[in-house]
Formats: structure tokens, C-alpha cells, sequence
């Protein structure tokens, strides 16, 4: 087994399976603008941490160009926790667009397109065209159903287009910074306070009363272990993409992201009673399409 499949397994596991189960259970409640700048604060000073303890903290132009991408993450982050309100399962379908973006940027600039072949471009198009289509089946049902939600889905896919954007972007960042080397502990801590302004700033324009509003001890316990799992999953997946090529691991993140988010949201959280078949089916398609991608890459 190829080394680099270690980072990628952890971050899975972490990030795709443990994670979405304590956030979902977190973005709906009040406060969450607090809860959300608790989540950075925390993150952050694990950062600094790592930073110190392996030398790393400096001011530099690489610096400022991590803190701005790790600023308008933290934006985006934002739009998930929002999305992941609405339902965990459909936001799990849709992050299938960020590890599109990021693969693309890796094809054309890192010339990384030896690393696709046929069955990658199969489950790509699968779950695609499954996406696509779920996208206009569901705003169609809920508009014939009750014209009054109209406003909520067209909301989610904002919140999902945005994130995804950013997202894919900073994928292709991550992957960029590892083949020139930085270091973990100097990637992290920019990256973190970038996103702690950015949770500052959330909190100041959206709900600055949420300010002085106390979290008891069981909340900020939940957000500790929140921020352990966002902290190591942002560690490993860096991890991995300075091990191996991007073109190589993002497949297995595409399959993690979309596939255990999905059940854990369909079947844990019970969303599945508010599919219709139709809506099944695409879901089992798109999750095909994932299977494809891992299998084309073993």
C-alpha cells in the first residue's frame, strides 16, 4: 500500500465520517455564529501551536497569500455550515463540484492528467450528470409541492455554488504550496487566522449581539471536538497532496466526501424520508459514479 494512502484514509475517516455527524448537530442551533468563530478560535491555536513547536511561524509573502486564501475560507465554511442546515445529504451530493474545479486547475497547470483514465472520466460524468439532474428535479417538486419554499432551495444551491468555488480553489492552493514544499506548520497558522477574521467578520455583520451571548460548558465541549476533527482533516488532506499528486488522491476525497457524508445524513439524521424515488435513484447513481472512481484508481 502506497504510503500516501495513510493521510488519505485518516482524512476520510475524520473528515468525511466523524465531522459531519457533530456539525450537523451543531449548525442548527442557536448562537452558530458564535459556535462558528469557537470553531476557528480553536483551530487556530492548534495551528500556532504546531507552528512553534516546528519552527515555523514567519511573515512572509507565502504567508499573506495562505492568510488571504484561508480568509475567504473561512467564508465558505460558513456557506456549508448554512447548507448542511438545510440537509447534510444533499450538501454531501453537491461537494462533488470543488474536487471538480480542483482537478481541472491540476490538469492544466500541473499538467497532472496522466493521473485520470477512462474510468475516472466514467464515474466523473455519472455522478455529474446525477447531480445535474437531481438539482432540477428537486427545485421542480418543490416548487409544484409549495410554492412558498422557493426561496429555500434556491438559497442552499448559492450557499453550495459559493463554497464549492472557494473551495476548488483552495484545493488546488493546498496541492500547489505542497509541491513547493511548505511545511505543514507554516501552511496551517495563516491559514487559520485567515479564517478566524473571516469568523470575526461573520459574527460582527451577522449577529454581533450573539457577542455577549455565554455557551455552556457541554457546547464549547462539542466545538473542541468539532475543531479537533476540521484541524486534523485540513493536516492529513495537506498531507496527502504533498505526498502525491492531486489527480491521484482528490478521487478518493470525491468518493469520501460524497459517499459517507450522504448515508451518514440519509440514515443517521433520517433525510431519506424526504426523498421521492426519483431522487433515490439519482442518489444511487451519483454514489455508482463514486465506486467507479475508486475502483478506476486502485
Amino acid at each position: 500500500m502506497p504510503l500516501w494512502l495513510l493521510p488519505v484514509l485518516g482524512r476520510v475517516l475524520v473528515g468525511n465520517g466523524l465531522f459531519p455527524v457533530i456539525l450537523k448537530q451543531n449548525v442548527g442551533l442557536p448562537s452558530r455564529t458564535r459556535r462558528f468563530l469557537l470553531q476557528f478560535f480553536f483551530c487556530t491555536i492548534f495551528a500556532l501551536i504546531v507552528a512553534i513547536a516546528t519552527h515555523h511561524v514567519s511573515i512572509s509573502h507565502t504567508a499573506i497569500i495562505i492568510f488571504v486564501i484561508g480568509l475567504f475560507n473561512g467564508f465558505a465554511a460558513f456557506a456549508q455550515w448554512k447548507a448542511i442546515d438545510i440537509s447534510l445529504s444533499r450538501t454531501s451530493l453537491f461537494t462533488f463540484w470543488d474536487d471538480i474545479i480542483a482537478m481541472a486547475l491540476s490538469l492544466l497547470i500541473l499538467h497532472e492528467g496522466r493521473e485520470l483514465n477512462a474510468g475516472v472520466y466514467t464515474g466523473i460524468i455519472l455522478s455529474l450528470g446525477a447531480v445535474v439532474f437531481f438539482a432540477i428535479h428537486s427545485y421542480q417538486q418543490r416548487i409544484h409541492s409549495n410554492p412558498d419554499a422557493k426561496a429555500v432551495p434556491f438559497k442552499f444551491y448559492l450557499y453550495v455554488g459559493f463554497y464549492s468555488i472557494i473551495w476548488g480553489l483552495a484545493t488546488f492552493a493546498m496541492r500547489y504550496l505542497g509541491v513547493k514544499n511548505v511545511s505543514i506548520g507554516a501552511f496551517l497558522a495563516p491559514w487559520y487566522l485567515g479564517a478566524l477574521v473571516a469568523a470575526f467578520i461573520i459574527l460582527l455583520r451577522v449577529d454581533k449581539k450573539a457577542i455577549t451571548v455565554a455557551l455552556k460548558t457541554k457546547d464549547i465541549a462539542w466545538m473542541l471536538a468539532l475543531s479537533s476533527c476540521v484541524f486534523v482533516s485540513l493536516a492529513l488532506t495537506y498531507k496527502a497532496y504533498s505526498m502525491a499528486p492531486q489527480n491521484v488522491v482528490q478521487p478518493y476525497f470525491l468518493i469520501g466526501e460524497m459517499i459517507l457524508p450522504t448515508l451518514i445524513g440519509l440514515y443517521f439524521f433520517k433525510e431519506v424520508k424526504g426523498l421521492d424515488k426519483s431522487e433515490k435513484l439519482v442518489f444511487s447513481i451519483a454514489i455508482i459514479g463514486g465506486i467507479i472512481i475508486a475502483i478506476s484508481k486502485l
